[in-house]
């Protein structure tokens, strides 16, 4: 399990991505599903009848949300994590894991710094869903967390393509990063080791990893689903909810891959 011994996105307002990703954005769906959450990779108006979406604004700057130690967890609890920045850098990390799991007292802390934040206003998503008419009989699994109140949206991401890794060890740990950090792809990162437990890695391409988010519980007022369009009261509604952290990759629903979140404490 991912136990985060700090974790400073929730002081701001964001909800964590345990295994940070390119493909988060906003307007993804979040699904309840039992004790969990579960972030499917399709977007809101999908599951509605065509419609103008709601506007994406470009990204930003976000220059309030940097941090010396962002997350903080124990190597062998937030190896996951790690690992899947330093797949991001196509970095083979078999010597990473290997290094990692046999020295169990290194502790691990990881900034992002160059943040762009990613978002939709939530006006933009309540003036969509005033209007919009969900379909029906096409997804029975998600129809029914429609009617049920189960699905939640993503309104925000945070992003970043360049990342501290700092390792802090006792002195019984000897584990060093060295020869992993080398394999890392040549002419597409950037390496600059600060001290003897400190690396900042750089992305030069376009690309980055979302790692922190904000969603939107979509609340549906009418329990006469197949009336929708009569009943004047029927519609839906935003509630914001946070605590959440989007774990890995699940088994398919409905023929759509499906992100696990749990609350809090990730298990991986």
């Amino acid at each position: 399990m991912i136990q985060f011994q700090q974790n400073l996105l929730k002081g701001y307002g964001y909800d964590t991505i345990a295994l940070p990703k390119e493909d988060i954005h906003p307007l993804l769906l979040l699904a309840r599903a039992g004790d969990s959450v579960s972030s499917l990779d399709w977007p809101l108006q999908n599951l509605f009848k065509p419609d103008l979406a709601p506007l994406v604004l470009p990204k930003r700057k976000v220059s309030a949300i940097h941090a010396d130690r962002m997350f903080t967890f124990d190597a062998g609890l937030g190896l996951d994590f790690l690992s899947a920045i330093f797949q991001f850098f196509n970095l083979d990390d078999s010597q990473l894991t290997a290094g990692i799991k046999a020295n169990r007292n290194l502790t691990l802390s990881c900034s992002f710094q160059e943040v762009t934040e990613e978002k939709v206003a939530p006006p933009d998503i309540d003036h969509f869903l005033t209007g919009a008419i969900p379909l029906e009989n096409e997804f029975r699994t998600y129809e029914k967390k429609l009617k049920d109140s189960e699905l939640y949206v993503i309104t925000e991401v945070l992003r970043a393509s360049t990342f501290k890794i700092e390792m802090l060890q006792s002195a019984d740990a000897g584990f060093n990063l060295d020869v992993a950090l080398a394999k890392l792809a040549e002419g597409k990162t950037h390496l600059e080791r600060q001290n003897e437990r400190s690396y900042v890695i750089t992305n030069d391409s376009e690309s980055d990893l979302a790692f922190g988010f904000k969603a939107f519980k979509i609340i549906y007022d009418k329990a006469s689903w197949w009336q929708f369009w009569k009943a004047d009261d029927a519609g839906f509604r935003l509630k914001r909810e946070q605590g959440a952290v989007m774990r890995s990759l699940a088994p398919e629903e409905d023929g759509m891959e499906v992100l696990e979140v749990a609350e809090g404490v990730v298990a991986l």
